[in-house]
């Protein structure tokens, strides 16, 4: 993932806070992470994992070029 990064070019103080905040959307309730458990940060702050049930919406994230997706399911 570093390398895709390193070719992003923000030419803007507002592309670079888009950017940042996508990122930030996806590290914290889309990426599991291994020492949480593989759990996302917001999953392991509310102490319990989504499930992927037929009761929460999954919506695909995509940002950043296509450098980072995955999936957030609506609680």
């Amino acid at each position: 993932m570093k390398k895709s990064f390193q070719d992003i070019i923000f030419p803007t103080t507002k592309s670079l806070e888009t950017g940042l905040k996508e990122f930030r959307f996806f590290y914290n309730h889309i990426r599991p992470h291994q020492h949480l458990n593989y759990l996302t940060p917001n999953e392991a702050l509310k102490n319990k994992p989504i499930e992927n049930s037929k009761t929460h919406e999954a919506l695909y994230f995509n940002a950043l070029c296509g450098n980072i997706a995955g999936f957030y399911f609506l609680e």
